[in-house]
């Protein structure tokens, strides 16, 4: 651990003892319980100490009465959990807040809300994305123009690199840059140490892509972004590489999807049904230095995969399969599943089906969503889950 590293859990454990700068500290709650509400959408930092995730309960800290889904952020070590979508002086959140994302060092966590009191002079009644310093409790708005000007449409897809300073997000807004004439929802790069936002939703002669964003991705080192449109003019799947301000088609059409970016690219998930065999044929590939991680379900091979995250290396994958089995897997290799059963070449397995998950930046651990509406986080090597929802 670095002496950076070193200085921010020092102040971040300061925080969670005092309660000061995102209110009340689990130390301040009864004791430990699960949370009485469901929770959604967990991230987890790179080491697997911090976990990041959005709730309804209302018993993970004490105070807890806006009835609005809140961001938490919980501390696996020093087992605290604290409400970060809180604004100055500990004000709790006037409107909900949704799809938390975490540095790798677990100092920032960016969202989506609702809210209107997270920070000063938010007026345009529009969703927004935030971001929370948790070592000083400060809260960044991100779908902002320049100078700070408020966006007059809603923001979506939010997605944060590893160092918690570069964003990606989707908006209806048309003034956060000059010349966005098009009246459709675009696709925006957030640069917070240079303060700020590209237009990126642009392909061929620089015309803007027409229609409804489905999803973003931001690669852990920032370098590339993705984004998935359908409807509209342009449906399709695209990749823009930031050394050379440049967009790719990657496939035109809804039939690829993107995945999580990884440092070398975009992962993409191809999926086809056809109707003669009744049968679908899936693809997941993953960059990778010099090459590619590719997973292969065959048509009829009675497998079939539900989602999937990456490590930033493109080495890994976390692999949910939603049917024979509802099995959550990690594969390190090239695997096809018409030839192999995924237990016979996967590295481990977790015999649970999960609403959302992510894998940790390291590759050793897991946090997800269960069925009963719980974050748990899975250590593979040994096996152990540890309940993350609580007090």
């Amino acid at each position: 651990m670095n002496s950076r590293t070193t200085g921010f859990v020092a102040a971040l454990t300061t925080l969670a003892a005092t309660g000061a700068g995102l209110g009340a500290a689990a130390a301040a709650a009864p004791a430990p319980a699960a949370g009485n509400g469901t929770s959604y959408t967990p991230a987890i930092s790179r080491d697997g100490r911090f976990v990041a995730f959005a709730s309804d309960a209302t018993n993970l800290v004490a105070g807890d009465t806006n009835g609005k889904r809140d961001i938490f952020i919980r501390d696996t070590v020093a087992k605290t959990t604290r409400r970060v979508s809180v604004g100055t002086g500990a004000k709790q959140a006037n409107g909900s807040s949704f799809w938390p994302k975490i540095s790798d060092n677990g100092r920032y966590i960016s969202f989506i809300s609702s809210a209107s009191n997270l920070v000063a002079g938010d007026t345009n009644r529009q969703a927004d994305a935030f971001r929370v310093d948790t070592s000083s409790g400060a809260v960044t708005r991100l779908s902002v123009g320049a100078g700070g000007r408020q966006a007059n449409g809603k923001t979506a897809n939010l997605d944060m690199d590893a160092t918690g300073t570069k964003f990606v997000f989707s908006s209806t807004a048309g003034n956060l840059v000059s010349g966005d004439t098009n009246s459709t929802e675009d696709v925006f790069v957030r640069d917070v140490a240079a303060g700020t936002t590209k237009r990126i939703s642009t392909y061929g002669g620089r015309q803007p892509v027409r229609g409804q964003v489905e999803k973003t991705t931001i690669s852990p080192n920032g370098a590339f972004a993705g984004f998935t449109y359908k409807g509209g003019s342009a449906n399709g799947s695209y990749e823009w590489t930031r050394s050379t301000n440049s967009v790719d088609m990657i496939y035109p059409d809804y039939l690829l999807e993107i995945g999580p970016a990884t440092n070398y690219g975009v992962s993409t998930w191809y999926s086809v049904y056809s109707e003669g065999s009744h049968c679908t044929y899936e693809d997941v590939d993953v960059p990778q230095a010099g090459g590619s991680l590719a997973i292969e379900m065959g048509a009829c091979s009675n497998y079939y995969a539900w989602a999937y995250d990456v490590n930033p290396a493109g080495t890994m994958v976390a692999m949910q399969l939603e049917y024979p089995d509802n099995t959550l897997y990690l594969f390190d290799a090239d695997t096809s599943f018409y030839d192999d059963d995924p237990e016979d070449v996967a590295i481990a397995a977790l015999p649970e089906f999960t609403t959302s998950f992510t894998l940790a930046s390291d590759g050793q651990s897991v946090v997800y969503a269960d069925d009963s509406g719980q974050i748990r986080k899975w250590t593979h090597k040994t096996g152990a889950i540890a309940l993350i929802s609580t007090s």
